[in-house]
């Protein structure tokens, strides 16, 4: 449709496999950005289609209960985060990808948000900030990453810490298990996605 959108392009063994936009614009972005639609369509780059929507669900060919969901920056706090509908379809890791300008008191709200989500989901979640080479006069990223997994924080990359990154070892079983022994959860056939 000619729109600009905010996206995760998803690659693997560098190929783009999918892109995923950004669900939740805000008013402010508004100017530039449309929201994800509400049904997966395909994105034509260089002539090529591609899926491109928010209900992809991205599961390993090798490790078949590695199932990967991806939200854009302050998805996660939505009613309905994109988050909530990868669980219920079975994701046990979901990706976030933001440029969230880093602000004080923003790291301890960023790392209890992600530390709630991944034991409200029973999944691993992991995080990452634009760092603060992509900086401007207007706003300031820290590069602040995490990963957290059923409730608990993995690994933390501090903030303004370039070189550093964020790596862990996620135990899929453990959140399968606590997936099993969980009331809570109920995996659910959402119609839509791929």
């Amino acid at each position: 449709d000619g729109g600009l959108y905010n996206c995760a392009v998803h690659i693997f063994n560098g190929k783009i496999i999918a892109v995923v936009p950004k669900k939740n614009i805000t008013n402010e972005a508004s100017r530039y950005f449309l929201e994800a639609p509400n049904q997966n369509e395909n994105i034509y780059i260089n002539g090529v289609a591609y899926p491109f929507g928010n209900k992809i669900l991205f599961v390993s060919n090798y490790y078949h209960d590695l199932k990967i969901g991806t939200e854009i920056n302050d998805d996660i706090n939505l009613i309905s985060a994109p988050s909530i509908q990868y669980a219920e379809m079975g994701a046990t890791l979901i990706c976030n990808l933001g440029a969230t300008p880093e602000l004080v008191g923003s790291k301890d709200y960023k790392e209890s948000l992600i530390k709630v989500n991944s034991l409200k989901l029973s999944s691993a979640y992991a995080m990452s900030n634009a760092t603060y080479s992509e900086s401007s006069g207007e706003v300031v990223y820290s590069g602040h990453q995490l990963i957290a997994e059923t409730g608990h924080i993995l690994d933390i990359c501090p903030a303004f810490n370039e070189k550093a990154s964020s790596i862990a070892d996620i135990d899929i079983e453990k959140v399968i298990k606590v997936r099993t022994r969980s009331k809570d959860y109920r995996r659910k056939e959402i119609p839509g996605f791929i």
